[in-house]
């Protein structure tokens, strides 16, 4: 019985590891850092790269994060208060506006049109999650799992990479 605990807590502790470390806030990073390392773009400069993913960074982790903790101490929410689908419209849309000005951004530095997709499907996925969570409790880890795939696909497609 107690080995069955342990399993369940080990179990438990790595779900919470991986769910921190694969937000849905760091599916665009992580795809700007495979695009940079595993396809042709790893030509291009490192200064160039890293200003990419300086700005994309910025953009879809430390501003959503560092908005909606502000959001959380201003209100006194706690992190499992922000669970009620009523409590996650402002953080939804803190997200959002962070995201507009990424794909702005990103825009005004003339990124090329398959990068700055990247950008406009993570923030297309997120108006569909504030649409659905109006009716249904919507995972948006389980939307970025989809968004992830289905840009694996269109980047496939587009680089005829297989």
């Amino acid at each position: 019985m107690e080995e069955h605990i342990i399993a369940d807590r080990t179990l438990i502790k790595t779900a919470r590891i991986v769910s921190a470390v694969f937000t849905p806030f760091s599916i665009p990073f992580v795809a700007f850092l495979i695009l940079f390392l595993f396809s042709y773009l790893n030509i291009m400069p490192l200064a160039y790269k890293l200003i990419v993913l300086g700005v994309v960074y910025c953009f879809t982790i430390l501003m959503p994060t560092l908005t909606i903790f502000i959001f959380r101490k201003i209100n006194g929410f706690s992190p499992e208060e922000l669970v009620e689908r009523k409590r996650r419209y402002i953080p939804f849309i803190l997200t959002i506006t962070s995201y507009v000005f990424c794909l702005l951004m990103m825009h005004r530095l003339n990124i090329p049109w398959y990068m700055t997709g990247i950008i406009l499907s993570a923030l297309v996925v997120m108006i569909i999650c504030v649409i659905v969570n109006l009716k249904w409790k919507l995972s948006e880890h389980m939307a970025g799992a989809g968004a992830v795939i289905g840009g694996l696909v269109a980047f496939s497609a587009l680089f005829s990479y297989n």
